[in-house]
């Protein structure tokens, strides 16, 4: 819901209401980008290009953030 632009604020806002951020919600933007990256890395499998970064940042991100 964020890949090719995603949607705005309002969106989200109204999305928010009904369906609240599960717990930990710290890690909530972290659990988006970790869905995310299987379609970077579906689309990088499929068309490859440009998919290839923006994979590798997601999980360079994720990793640098929660390994070790």
């Amino acid at each position: 819901m964020k890949m090719f632009g995603g949607f705005g604020s309002g969106f989200w806002s109204e999305y928010n209401k009904l369906v609240p951020k599960a717990e930990p919600r710290e890690e909530w933007e972290d659990r988006v980008a970790l869905y995310e990256l299987y379609h970077h890395l579906n689309h990088f499998a499929m068309f490859g290009g440009g998919y290839r970064g923006g994979a590798m940042s997601i999980m360079q991100r994720l990793i640098s953030k929660y390994a070790g």
